[in-house]
C-alpha cells in the first residue's frame, strides 16, 4: 500500500500589508475554523484572529485581497505558508491583470530546484575549504622543512631522522 501525503489545510485571509517585506505579505486569518463552541454561553464564539505571514513569490497580491493560503511550506523562520490561490481582489487591479499565483507543480518545481542548488553550493564550500586546507598544510611543512635546514622534502627529512634514530639505538 502506498504512502500518501497529508492534504494540507487551506486557510482563508485578508491581505494586511504587502509592502514590508519582498515577497512576503501579513495575513490576517478570519475563517470559520477560528471559531469554538462555548460550553456556558452554548453557542459559537470567535477566536482571536491570527496574523500570519505568508510567502508570495510572485507578488501578486494588492493590500486588501481576500486569499487562501495553505501550510507546510517553510521559507524562514516566521514564513511556513504560501498563498495558493486569489479569492477575491481588492482595488482597482484585475487578478488577470497581476501575476498569477504558483500552482501547485511549479511551487514544487521551485522546491526542488532551490534544494539542489543548495546542494551543490555546499558541496563547492566543502571541496574549496579542503583544498584550502590542503594548501596551508603545505606551507606549513615547507616552512618547517626551512627551520629545520633545508630538507626541502618533508618524506626525505622523515626518512633521515628515523634513520639516525634507528641507528642510535643500535649503538
Amino acid at each position: 500500500m502506498a504512502l500518501r501525503a497529508p492534504i494540507p489545510r487551506t486557510l482563508t485571509g485578508r491581505v494586511l500589508t504587502t509592502t514590508t517585506m519582498a515577497k512576503t505579505v501579513k495575513v490576517r486569518i478570519t475563517s470559520p475554523a477560528n471559531t469554538t463552541f462555548h460550553p456556558v454561553l452554548r453557542k459559537m464564539v470567535g477566536l482571536r484572529p491570527k496574523t500570519l505571514l505568508v510567502h508570495d513569490p510572485r507578488q501578486s497580491c494588492v493590500e486588501g485581497d481576500v486569499v487562501h493560503v495553505q501550510g507546510g511550506f517553510r521559507v524562514s523562520k516566521a514564513v511556513k505558508h504560501v498563498v495558493t490561490r486569489i479569492v477575491a481582489p481588492f482595488g482597482g487591479v484585475a487578478v488577470e491583470d497581476r501575476q498569477p499565483v504558483l500552482t501547485d507543480d511549479e511551487r514544487v518545481n521551485w522546491r526542488t530546484n532551490s534544494t539542489l542548488l543548495k546542494y551543490d553550493r555546499r558541496l563547492l564550500k566543502k571541496e574549496r575549504e579542503a583544498k584550502e586546507a590542503a594548501e596551508a598544510n603545505e606551507v606549513e611543512a615547507e616552512s618547517k622543512a626551512t627551520k629545520r635546514g633545508g630538507a626541502k622534502d618533508p618524506s626525505q627529512d622523515r626518512l633521515s631522522s628515523s634513520s639516525s634514530s634507528s641507528s642510535s639505538r643500535r649503538r
